[in-house]
């Protein structure tokens, strides 16, 4: 143990004279083994990270089909202001979803805690929250003049507030059900949603104006709604703890750490969902449009570190004992992917972005390329946000991640009008470089040796590890 008060998350070191699991182990042992060993300790992280990976191949996939079929009938300029559209509406569900989607995966751990009347009282809030916020966000574009989208389109303030309201909803109902232990339901919801939206885009493509959001918000914001009609599939035991009476005042109890949550997650989405709008508003729309389209492959290899964070969150919440270790197993998974996932990418950039037009590869390949550089930054910034959520340390953690966010902001927007998609693209790498920096030795202090696989028989015994044991991956 460390200092009164504070968990010891190293293991033992064992009697020398006591026999080990290491050492019944023949050397040399096969790879399988290993696997089967990776595969018993760290089980729970890999479950929960292949359901939400599961998710994001499915909506991704078929987002990314979805951006491609506007791409091909609409101008760069009508995807720069309905990608702009969207991402602000997703601004506004992410701010009105107020940190109660991330709070209720720590208090339902699995199922294992149901609590009936919280997630309702979650949902409602988080529905009134984001609307009115959806309201103020429109008074102030038209107010302050701002061209990302046209707010003077009724149609297009409608979609943009029930769009709003029921984006925040999906985002609390998606957390809390994998905070259920029912990720397949969270997997069938965003399928329907993905399919729906672009049935949707499609059929509506003869009809809408090829200058305006209004086609493309509709498509998302119709097929949003149908998406939830997946609620008349839940067990009797999920459906119970979803529309239960509202409990105020449980909820009400935990509104400290929902704030602090929140500002994490403000910190993780804010900068991905508002640097499109930025390039969209700042250099053009069809900048935008060919920024969008390449944050949105980069997107794709941040997933691994993003949906190993969240496991490690979701499967760590009370259990700081392995935290340590489940940490270096994360985060060394997430290198390995990068380290073969990244250089590919880069290379495949011009072909990859060319599918989407000639103008968009032409535009933001370099961008793309340079997305890829910040992969490393990216997966120590999820692991940073998670590990201080596991050591319940909300408010140092939020700091530090709100800070480290308006670094990437700031440098995006400096970078934007000294150079237009390539210095926003550079001024985010250095934000994000920046927060690296700033967040890896609470990575170290976490789980030591986490960059590494072995350290020193020396520093491991000086730390308490048992130098016996077989190392974790």
């Amino acid at each position: 143990m460390g200092k009164a008060g504070e968990p010891s998350l190293m293991r033992r070191r064992a009697p020398s004279d006591a026999p080990t699991a290491a050492s019944n182990l023949p050397r040399g042992r096969p790879m399988t083994s290993a696997l089967k060993g990776a595969w018993h300790r760290h089980g729970g992280v890999l479950r929960t990270a292949g359901a939400l990976l599961g998710t994001t191949v499915v909506t991704s996939g078929l987002g990314l089909v979805f951006w491609w079929t506007a791409a091909l009938w609409l101008p760069p300029s009508a995807v720069g202001y309905g990608s702009a559209a969207v991402n602000v509406m997703t601004v506004v569900g992410t701010v009105g979803m107020l940190g109660l989607g991330t709070m209720l995966v720590g208090e339902l751990r699995g199922g294992r805690s149901p609590q009936p009347g919280l997630v309702s009282a979650s949902l409602v809030s988080t529905a009134v929250a984001s609307s009115m916020l959806a309201i103020v966000v429109l008074l102030v574009m038209y107010i302050g003049h701002l061209k990302t989208f046209d707010v003077t389109d009724v149609l297009i303030d409608v979609l943009f507030v029930l769009g709003a309201a029921l984006t925040g909803v999906s985002f609390v109902l998606d957390l809390a059900l994998i905070g259920l232990g029912a990720g397949p339901l969270q997997l069938a919801r965003n399928s329907v949603f993905a399919l729906v939206k672009w049935l949707l885009l499609y059929t509506l493509l003869p009809v809408i104006s090829r200058d305006s959001a209004g086609g493309v918000l509709a498509a998302w914001v119709v097929g949003l709604a149908v998406s939830f009609a997946v609620l008349a599939l839940p067990t009797a035991t999920t459906l119970r703890t979803l529309v239960a009476r509202p409990d105020w005042a449980t909820l009400r109890s935990l509104r400290g750490a929902t704030s602090a949550h929140n500002a994490f997650n403000l910190a993780g989405q804010v900068p991905r969902l508002l640097l499109p709008v930025m390039a969209t508003t700042v250099i053009s729309p069809s900048a935008g449009a060919a920024f969008f389209i390449a944050w949105m492959i980069a997107g794709f290899l941040y997933v691994i570190p993003t949906h190993l964070s969240t496991a490690l969150f979701a499967i760590g919440a009370g259990r700081l004992d392995e935290l340590a270790e489940k940490l270096r197993f994360s985060f060394r998974l997430s290198l390995a992917f990068g380290i073969i996932a990244g250089p590919v990418l880069a290379i495949l950039a011009p072909q990859l972005l060319r599918i989407f037009g000639a103008d968009y590869s032409a535009s933001g390949t370099a961008s793309l390329q340079l997305l890829t550089i910040a992969y490393v930054p990216m997966a120590i910034k999820t692991h940073y946000i998670a590990v201080m959520r596991v050591q319940g340390r909300l408010r140092q953690g939020s700091f530090v991640a709100v800070t480290g966010a308006l670094f990437e902001l700031v440098g995006a927007a400096v970078g934007a009008r000294l150079y237009g998609i390539n210095g926003l693209t550079i001024g985010v790498l250095v934000g994000l470089t920046i927060e690296a920096a700033i967040m890896s030795p609470t990575l170290l202090r976490a789980g030591p040796s986490i960059f590494f696989r072995h350290a020193s028989r020396a520093g491991r015994a000086g730390l308490g590890e048992d130098v016996n044991a077989p190392s974790d991956l």
